[in-house]
């Protein structure tokens, strides 16, 4: 699932949330938003097509990622990061190590606990504040991407290794 922030120019926040979601959390999730008055901010898109989903992703602001710390999702890096960063959108993520190290190396965005809620509230609050601090991330993730992580980077790598392996 891809989840999108949306920040119109009056810094209204929007929430995207695409693809699959089991019925029971969406309907949480409803009842949560219509209670605190913020359903108009939280939007279901479903499942989407490929160029839908690149469409959304030109339009947004920030992608999150804050997931909890289950050892599958603590030790690698998500395919998500990758799209992100192909699109040029900085990444809001949860903060495990291998996460921290990530985005230290690539400065692609910010890390933080998905269970401080209002401290993560606070850093969001601040980060759609600071458009220079969005656009660095963008255009740095946008280009450690081309640089580092496209395919044709990796073919190479993946080339040299095979050249490697099989001499020995």
């Amino acid at each position: 699932m891809f989840i999108l922030c949306v920040v119109s120019k009056k810094k209204v926040v929007q929430l995207r949330l695409i693809g699959p979601i089991d019925e029971g959390l969406k309907k949480t999730l409803q009842n949560y938003s219509i209670t605190h008055g913020i359903d108009q901010q939280i939007q279901f898109l479903g499942r989407l097509g490929y160029r839908e989903i690149w469409e959304e992703l030109r339009q947004t602001d920030l992608g999150l990622c804050l997931l909890h710390p289950v050892p599958n999702y603590v030790e690698s890096l998500p395919t998500k990061f990758f799209e992100y960063m192909a699109a040029g959108v900085p990444i809001v993520a949860s903060n495990f190590p291998l996460w921290e190290e990530f985005f230290a190396i690539n400065h692609v965005g910010l890390t933080c606990s998905p269970y401080q809620i209002e401290q993560l509230a606070g850093e969001l609050a601040e980060i759609i504040e600071t458009d220079d601090l969005l656009k660095f991330w963008a255009n740095e993730g946008r280009r450690r991407f081309l640089e580092d992580y496209c395919w044709e980077q990796e073919e190479a790598k993946l080339i040299a290794f095979y050249k490697e392996v099989s001499v020995k």
